[in-house]
């Protein structure tokens, strides 16, 4: 088996194990172990396959190891009680992760590493531990994908090394993978059929969505971007329930509302008709402002924009609240003044929640004495107003919220490309894969955090694709499922491998950890070589 792993390849691996701050002498029989999911499409197709495999290595020294695409183990066999006593004392076990970056080169981690069958035997091991076992492991494939779904390995004694273990595996594998075919295609024709009956009840957009397809009608072709698709299935990878309702806006303006409903293995069929109850939703044309509208917001929530959206195409005056308590009152009264008067403008008043008492007594009276017809006002949502500014509040005809970016991922697509358009960088197209990173992200920062983001992604730049590569590193990565704490997490490590120039062992240092600590924590939160590229 050694021959056929290519000394090329176990080379590199050491390689790569050194990088990692791989200790070849650290023992591995305490190796952390986490909860299995017996119900998990793998090992749903797997389990069969292993019982045969584990009929026919009865009474013999072997052992068979399953793992999933992390390169934990989620399944085990074994020919005799020896080698399971023998596996737990290098934590071969269910729930421990084998990956190469946390034990050095070994055929699960390597073979999954590398995405092609590995052999690996005896002194060919990077740690000490493992050096009596001879091991041979082939990643299960996605059949139409080619992702990796998990990898299958044999190992027994190095003694045993002269066993032709290969087509043995092999033919194993193939069956496992023609397993999850099958499963997958039972899921895939479920939802092709409610696909197709979606599709004949209505003439409205209709959009089917899992890991192996997408359907969509003419009608979806026809007002989908690909862009909006990213919303899509965001949405579906975070879908709990079975059905739910949302809105967003496509990424040409028109506000939609969708229906989703969540079907085994992970699809969605998604309904989607055009929305309208917010006569000021990004996209309406149909209305010009004769009144005042209150705008309010938590800062960087787009309220500015939401406000010159509003005012329509027309002039605009701005006067800002928090303008008045660095200048003299008198000479910010007369500009506000000149801006009402003039009845050829729109006027945008801004931070009404900072204005001084004295000004906000002055305000509230002049338009008490004379209404204005294109006056927008915003305000901090939550603000603690006094009782004039909520009196001046309180006159506009209506009032409009604008909600944190992560609550209305549908509008990221259509905001992408406008603020990429005002920075002068509209000749670039964001790759539907970037375009996805972008919706799976908190932006706790909102619509600021996101401009800098999309300042540093152009890179001055006018022509081209902004793909995952050009998002600063800590965007680089879907965050569907991480909650709010694994999302700090996550960041944390990420600054770190960049402050280090990704060497793990000092990163771990840096952040006051242990090295099996951080490197636990990666591949739990997904952190790859490509998250701290800085280039």
């Amino acid at each position: 088996m050694g021959g056929h792993s290519g000394r090329t390849i176990i080379e590199q691996s050491w390689r790569r194990s050194r990088l990692s701050g791989v200790d070849p002498s650290a023992g591995i029989g305490s190796l952390p172990r986490v909860e299995v999911d017996r119900e998990s499409r793998l090992v749903r197709a797997a389990s069969p396959v292993l019982d045969q495999l584990a009929d026919e290595l009865a009474g013999e020294r072997f052992g068979l190891l399953l793992t999933d695409e992390s390169t934990r183990i989620v399944d085990r066999r074994v020919g005799l009680s020896a080698v399971e006593l023998q596996l737990d004392d290098i934590s071969a076990a269910p729930g421990t992760v084998y990956a190469e970056d946390l034990v050095g080169t070994n055929a699960l981690g390597t073979a999954n590493e590398l995405g092609t069958a590995v052999g690996v035997v005896g002194d060919e091991h990077f740690n000490e531990s493992l050096k009596l076992f001879c091991c041979y492991g082939a990643p299960i494939r996605n059949m139409v994908t080619g992702r990796v779904h998990g990898v299958l390995d044999i190992c027994g004694h190095v003694s045993d090394q002269h066993h032709l273990f290969p087509p043995y595996i092999i033919g194993a594998v193939r069956q496992i993978e023609q397993r999850l075919a099958e499963e997958a295609g039972l899921s895939s024709m479920q939802l092709l059929s409610e696909y197709r009956a979606a599709s004949a009840r209505t003439r409205e957009p209709v959009v089917a969505l899992n890991d192996e397809v997408t359907l969509t009608s003419r009608a979806a072709q026809d007002m989908l971007s690909p862009s909006d698709y990213a919303v899509l299935e965001d949405v579906r990878l975070r879908m709990s329930e079975p059905e739910t309702r949302f809105t967003m806006t496509l990424v040409h303006g028109a506000e939609v509302r969708v229906h989703a409903r969540l079907f085994p293995g992970g699809g969605s069929l998604f309904r989607v008709e055009l929305a309208g109850d917010d006569p000021w939703a990004p996209g309406r044309r149909d209305r010009t402002l004769d009144g005042t509208v209150l705008v309010s917001g938590d800062p960087g929530s787009g309220r500015t924009a939401r406000a010159r959206q509003i005012l329509g195409r027309g002039p605009v005056r701005t006067c800002d609240a928090g303008e008045a308590l660095v200048e003299p009152p008198g000479e910010w009264l007369a500009r506000l003044r000149t801006a009402l008067d003039d009845s050829s403008v729109g006027v945008l008043l801004e931070n009404v929640h900072l204005l001084p008492e004295f000004v906000a007594v002055r305000v509230l009276e002049r338009l008490k004495d004379s209404p204005v017809r294109r006056l927008v006002m915003t305000c901090r949502a939550g603000a603690d107003l006094s009782a004039t500014q909520e009196l001046l509040t309180s006159l506009c005809d209506e009032q409009v919220t604008t909600v944190a970016l992560r609550r209305r991922r549908g509008d990221i697509p259509r905001l992408v490309v406008e603020i990429l358009a005002a920075q002068g960088h509209g000749g670039l197209r964001v790759t539907p894969t970037a375009m996805n990173m972008l919706v799976g992200q908190e932006w706790n920062g909102n619509l600021v955090e996101l401009t800098q983001v999309l300042r540093k992604a152009a890179r001055g730049r006018h022509l081209g694709d902004v793909t995952p590569a050009d998002l600063p590193p800590r965007y680089r990565v879907v965050r569907a499922g991480l909650s709010r704490m694994e999302q700090i997490e996550r960041d944390a490590i990420v600054e770190a491998l960049v402050h280090t120039d990704g060497h793990r062992a000092r990163a771990a240092e840096y952040l006051g950890v242990s090295r099996r600590t951080i490197f636990n924590r990666m591949r739990a939160l997904r952190i790859t070589e490509h998250d701290t590229n800085t280039v």
